[in-house]
């Protein structure tokens, strides 16, 4: 009996019509038209509910780990127009890793990375030349208790610049803020949460030093609010930092690394300061 009705049960809640990828991609279309450019960044014009963001999750057909209320990597691609990302945040290579911290007003989340060649379909070019490896790390930053904040402060949680890059374990902190400096990062805001995409030159190589993914408040990479740990080689967020700052370890397959490549190229940085 317990069986029958453990089947009944499993009939029952299992969806008959799942959305296939092209209304998945129209629903995320929609958001997309409505989003406006702002001070060079691209925000809503409306704020979109809390729980149409929730539906939007609800009736993607890929299920992947995500924090409550906040999108994953994928469908933050998506929304923003790169099908081709996001799709890439369906392979097995795609990390899914969901992290968060409190800092002043704003929760910081670490969504998920993933690297590769021709991943994106826009194209970076870097001193004339395609560049075809790169990593896209996805965060987000929630703007804690919105509800109550007066519009003004909700304008200038949509102005504020947040800086996203990656240190190199190992390594002192400019040495991997260095690294992953060149690239692009584009910001979306849906309903007080701030979504970054940042892309940067893929850094698998260094993964069996261990990599992590920092934010802080402004344009530039303030690696001074950091530390590294010479004896262990991790890195920390000092304790008299100032300002808004987060830090997250990011898993890596190590099988990835490579030792002579990397040693190579941390020797030309290291050359230039």
């Amino acid at each position: 009996m317990s069986d029958e009705f453990d089947v009944l049960l499993k009939e029952a809640l299992t969806p008959k019509d799942i959305p296939d990828e092209k209304l998945n991609d129209k629903v995320f279309e929609k958001i997309n038209n409505r989003i406006g450019k702002h001070y060079g960044r691209r925000v809503l014009k409306t704020l979109i509910p809390a729980f149409i963001i929730l539906a939007f999750i609800i009736i993607s057909s890929t299920a992947v780990i995500a924090l409550p209320g906040i999108m994953n990597p994928g469908e933050v691609a998506r929304m923003k127009g790169d099908y081709s990302l996001a799709e890439a945040f369906k392979s097995p290579d795609a990390i899914y890793c969901p992290q968060e911290q409190i800092s002043g007003d704003y929760k910081i989340s670490l969504l998920g990375c993933v690297a590769g060649k021709n991943l994106s379909q826009y194209e970076r070019f870097h001193n004339g030349k395609l560049v075809e490896d790169q990593m896209y790390i996805v965060v987000s930053i929630e703007l804690l208790d919105a509800e109550k904040k007066q519009e003004s402060e909700l304008k200038t949680f949509y102005d504020t610049f947040f800086y996203t890059g990656i240190f190199v374990g190992d390594e002192k902190p400019f040495v991997g803020a260095t690294l992953s400096f060149m690239g692009h990062s584009s910001a979306t805001v849906v309903d007080n949460v701030k979504y970054i995409i940042r892309e940067v030159d893929n850094l698998e190589i260094f993964a069996d030093r261990g990599l992590y993914v920092f934010v802080n408040q402004g344009s530039m990479p303030d690696w001074d609010s950091y530390s590294l740990n010479e004896e262990t080689g991790e890195i920390t967020l000092n304790d008299n930092a100032v300002g808004v700052h987060a830090l997250f370890e990011l898993p890596m397959n190590t099988d990835k690394a490579d030792y002579d490549k990397a040693e190579e190229i941390l020797n030309q940085i290291k050359g230039r300061n």
